[in-house]
């Protein structure tokens, strides 16, 4: 398999007078893109506020997950930290804006995740090669790892008590 990175990626829609249609996934596109690969789960997430903040969340050693999210409605700041230690990119915090119907990021098994609503009402599409295992996730305190990056919100924001009490990068 191809190496997955931390990218945006442009997807085709087309577009008449009823409105608009798009293949959201298409296995063998994806596979001569990145490799071979395959979804086990499809997950929606619908974030009433803007400002509300999901994460940083990954599965740990062999439960690890690579990520597909697509917008549905609203934007997004999508961060994602690589937890590889062997990784040049080990523990540095990268972010994209998903602002479009017709982009989608693909997020690595080796990278945390997490993200904040830019609009009311978001709503995402996860697709992901590996099943949702609550033993082996791993929660970071968002807030935290902004602050150690200088990221500081002027309004309020809206976090789970679950990723608020989620560890520091150093207990990694």
């Amino acid at each position: 398999m191809k190496k997955t990175l931390f990218k945006k990626y442009n997807i085709k829609i087309n577009y008449d007078k009823r409105g608009w249609f798009k293949e959201a996934f298409n296995k063998n596109l994806f596979n001569k893109k990145f490799g071979t690969i395959s979804i086990k789960q499809s997950n929606i997430t619908l974030s009433l506020r803007k400002n509300t903040i999901r994460g940083f969340h990954y599965q740990k050693s062999k439960y690890g997950q690579t990520k597909i999210l697509q917008l549905i409605s609203g934007s997004i700041d999508d961060y994602a930290i690589c937890i590889d230690k062997k990784s040049s990119n080990y523990l540095k915090l990268k972010k994209i804006e998903l602002n479009s119907l017709d982009e989608l990021i693909v997020i690595p098994k080796d990278y945390a995740h997490c993200i904040v609503t830019k609009k009311d009402k978001t709503i995402l599409n996860y697709y992901v090669d590996n099943y949702y295992n609550p033993d082996n996730e791993v929660t970071l305190n968002p807030i935290k790892i902004f602050n150690l990056n200088n990221i500081y919100f002027k309004k309020k924001y809206f976090v789970s008590e679950k990723d608020i009490k989620g560890i520091e990068l150093n207990e990694i």
